[in-house]
């Protein structure tokens, strides 16, 4: 059912559309009530704390063949941060779901979870 769409997701990568960001330290969130897998809720809760953020809904590539749905925020620094804690910190490809909107059928908030990317690994 998604097919088309997680064509152009990777596609949307492919050409350079992803967003690199900042991974956030324990230290950095721990202190507003983050809560680690929470990362809509936790972008909301920064953006609540820091009135000029802004959430950035899209989709992060953590395994290679899969899509999930994921937010960071763009904070008044003009960062990117990702505000939730990550096992590893390791920064995985993120493509704003603005830069694929236009391929997809229903708003984001009712888009799954997950999207299989069908052909194959990224």
């Amino acid at each position: 059912m998604y097919e088309h769409f997680a064509d152009e997701l990777k596609r949307a990568l492919e050409q350079g559309r992803a967003q690199p960001y900042e991974t956030s330290e324990t230290a950095d969130i721990e202190g507003w009530g983050f809560r680690r897998g929470d990362c809509h809720n936790n972008a909301a809760n920064y953006v609540r704390l820091h009135a000029d953020a802004t959430v950035i809904q899209g989709w992060l590539l953590p395994y290679g063949n899969a899509w999930a749905k994921h937010s960071i925020v763009y904070a008044a620094d003009h960062r990117f941060i990702d505000v939730t804690e990550r096992d590893d910190y390791k920064p995985f490809p993120f493509v704003p779901h603005e830069a694929v909107a236009q391929f997809c059928d229903v708003p984001f908030d009712q888009m799954p979870n997950v999207v299989p990317h069908y052909s194959g690994r990224v």
